[in-house]
């Protein structure tokens, strides 16, 4: 059977679930704007690094997550870049308001000044329920309809008590049901990837031999030398319609995250996948990455 090829914008944020956001200006609504809509001007900010993780004082205020710290007024810049695109797009995510245990965010696509609105759950400041508003955008020319993501168990990110008390080597995981359609191409062929009621899994793994993992790294926003490396295993169901028929399968999506506890997010990158069918294994070739470009506390 020939390679598939899917862009790793379809997957990024289902993290980002993500899986990263940063925030539109404060003169904008977060009331969606028309796609034709002037874009804001972003004032440039910087953020460097800071000390090692252990060694920093955590809130205890609701959804002030160490790895998605969803504070009132915070704002991140993102690029996105991947294989399908010559340039790098931009998302703005700003947390509007916390209130009791969920956050309000709002998503800018800075290409299109389109803002998409979304709630974080949380339990204390452990993440239940990241928004994935920010894959509509981040997907772009890929994405016909939405996805939608469902909590079922677990979590997206433990609390500041958890990471402390194992030191910041944790495992942990979380289960969602995920729906909506995906239209890609894969070499000039179109395919359907149909996401109805399917079980995602999440599998996070924060050390190595019981131990944190801390790197060196360098992202638009500048250089952080104790950024904490995380790995994530995600399993999704899938259906995929092409010209040869249709299928069942699951795929698996291996990624790497590093975290400037307390600043977020610092960049995400798709490492690899395969999808699982009638017993076979098939590689996947994905592509793409989220940087921090500019941060806001």
């Amino acid at each position: 059977m020939k390679r598939l090829l899917i862009p790793a914008t379809m997957l990024i944020v289902v993290t980002l679930a993500c899986g990263v956001q940063a925030p539109p200006p404060t003169d904008i609504s977060p009331v969606s704007e028309s796609p034709t809509a002037a874009i804001p001007t972003v004032i440039p900010f910087t953020v460097g690094p800071s000390p090692t993780p252990t060694a920093t004082p955590y809130p205890s205020d609701p959804c002030v997550n160490p790895l998605y710290p969803l504070v009132k007024g915070s704002r991140w810049i993102y690029q996105v870049s991947n294989k399908e695109s010559a340039e790098p797009s931009k998302v703005g995510i700003t947390v509007e308001m916390v209130e009791e245990n969920k956050a309000t965010v709002n998503a800018l696509n800075m290409a299109t000044g389109v803002i998409t609105q979304t709630i974080a759950e949380c339990d204390g400041t452990a993440i239940k329920n990241f928004p994935s508003m920010t894959m509509s955008l981040i997907l772009s020319g890929y994405l016909d309809g939405e996805i939608n993501l469902e909590y079922v168990s677990g979590l997206f990110s433990p609390s500041n008590q958890d990471f402390l008390a194992k030191a910041w080597a944790l495992t942990w995981e979380g289960d969602y049901i995920a729906r909506g359609d995906i239209e890609v191409e894969d070499e000039e062929d179109q395919v359907t990837v149909i996401i109805r009621d399917s079980p995602v899994h999440l599998s996070w793994n924060s050390g190595e031999a019981g131990a944190p993992v801390y790197e060196t790294l360098t992202v638009p926003a500048g250089t952080f030398d104790n950024a904490l490396k995380v790995t994530r295993e995600m399993d999704l169901d899938v259906t995929l319609v092409t010209d040869l028929g249709s299928f069942n399968g699951t795929l698996k999506i291996n990624s790497i995250h590093w975290f400037q506890p307390s600043t977020g997010l610092l960049k995400e990158k798709i490492e690899s996948g395969d999808l699982t069918y009638m017993g076979m294994t098939f590689p996947i070739t994905l592509s793409g990455q989220v940087e921090l470009v500019e941060f806001k506390p």
